[in-house]
This record gives C-alpha cells, structure tokens and sequence, in this order.
C-alpha cells in the first residue's frame, strides 16, 4: 500500500529534488510527523511505476496525507 492511512504523511521523493527537500521542509516547519521514502535507494525503484500510474504524476514528491494522495510540492 503506497498511502498508509495510520501515518500522518508520506513523502516518497528523491534527495537529489530540491521539491521534495521543500516538501521536507514544509512538514517539519510545521511539526507534522511523516515518514520518507527516498526513491534512489535500490529497494525502493519498485515504488516509481506504481506511483506514477496510480497517481497520473510523472515527477517527485508524492506526497500522501492519512493515506490519500494529495499531491506535489505545490499541493
């Protein structure tokens, strides 16, 4: 399941974005707990696919709030 409702937010992006380090930013800013899945790690290039056909959203970060998506950064 790539939105976890039992987490507050879910960021699966790439370090190497400088979206996804505002998303970061953004969450923490406002003390919200989340996790992060980094999509330049091996075990999670599995993930791209799925999110890009579920999500109809070519480019990181995907951002999941309570197990819905929401979005990029500008979300």
């Amino acid at each position: 399941m790539l939105g976890n409702p039992a987490i507050k937010a879910q960021i699966y992006g790439k370090k190497s974005c400088p979206w996804t380090g505002r998303a970061i930013t953004l969450l923490e800013k406002h003390k919200v707990d989340f996790d992060y899945i980094n999509l330049e790690d091996y075990e999670n290039e599995k993930y791209i696919v799925r999110l890009s056909s579920d999500t109809k959203q070519a480019t990181v970060p995907y951002v999941y709030l309570r197990g819905k998506f929401v979005g990029g950064f500008n979300a």
